[in-house]
């Protein structure tokens, strides 16, 4: 049996007194007795330092952070988050953005839902499917993704073919292109995702903050022009269907730019 004894018991007790320690801690090995030390207490203080350092993004990676929250205009409380969003596959790092990514996708898919359900112009199913289409499909949030300049803050590994490939994605969106189905799109889009995924999952996964967040972003005033220029190749669809019934073989098909 062991038997806890503390600074009272030593300072009372004749035998350690008499004798001294020495000679009492050769009888508490006899008599299996056992001092245990007073646990270090630590102070609140320092809890917080400790628990803020755990928080922070590694030095590599601090300015890449620092840079994006800006682009963002969100302020991480857990930054090692951000860091894990622009973390690419191909640096070899324990953890990317990937899952996050699968996270983004279906929470910006679900606040881009509620916010068309809610809208005043009451748009019915289709109109819902299309707009939500036209707002987080991934040529579009690449598109975003290059205006944002996130691709410059990934951290990534041997990966030339994929920068080429992204550089002229981005500077056919700054000159206006349709750059739809060009290669490098994809880890655009997978950025805006996975950088979506983080403000969530920091945000105690709130998704009426991350839209509020991630709205203005999103640009959904140009997504409005893509699904009024949809409309109107719609029709001009309809109007080449019907003449081609009728018989009328010589027209010609052109496309409308809204602005």
């Amino acid at each position: 049996m062991q038997v806890r004894i503390n600074s009272e018991f030593l300072s009372a007790n004749p035998y350690v007194t008499n004798l001294g320690l020495h000679s009492f801690t050769s009888t508490q090995r006899t008599i299996k007795v056992q001092i245990k030390p007073r646990p270090r207490r630590i102070h609140q203080r320092d809890k917080m330092k400790l628990f803020t350092r755990q928080l922070q993004p590694s030095p590599e990676m601090k300015e890449r952070v620092t840079a994006v929250e800006r682009i963002v205009g969100y302020d991480f409380v857990d930054k090692t988050l951000l860091e894990e969003a622009l973390t690419h596959p191909s640096s070899c790092r324990p953890n990317s953005y990937q899952r996050l990514e699968l996270l983004g996708d279906s929470a910006l898919n679900h606040a881009v839902t509620k916010y068309l359900f809610l809208d005043s112009r009451k748009f019915n199913e289709d109109e819902i499917t299309n707009r939500r289409k036209d707002t987080v499909s991934n040529p579009y949030l690449a598109r975003i993704g290059a205006r944002l300049g996130l691709y410059d803050y990934l951290l990534r590994y041997n990966t030339p073919d994929l920068d080429d490939q992204v550089a002229k994605f981005t500077e056919g969106v700054i000159k206006g292109k349709d750059m739809t189905g060009s290669p490098g799109y994809k880890v655009l889009a997978d950025v805006v995702e996975s950088v979506a995924a983080a403000v969530y999952v920091d945000l105690n996964y709130d998704l009426e903050k991350l839209w509020k967040i991630f709205k203005p972003l999103l640009d959904l005033e140009k997504s409005d022009c893509m699904m009024k220029t949809r409309e109107s190749d719609s029709m001009l669809g309809y109007i080449a269907s019907l003449l081609d019934t009728l018989g009328a073989k010589a027209y010609r098909k052109s496309k409308m730019v809204t602005e």
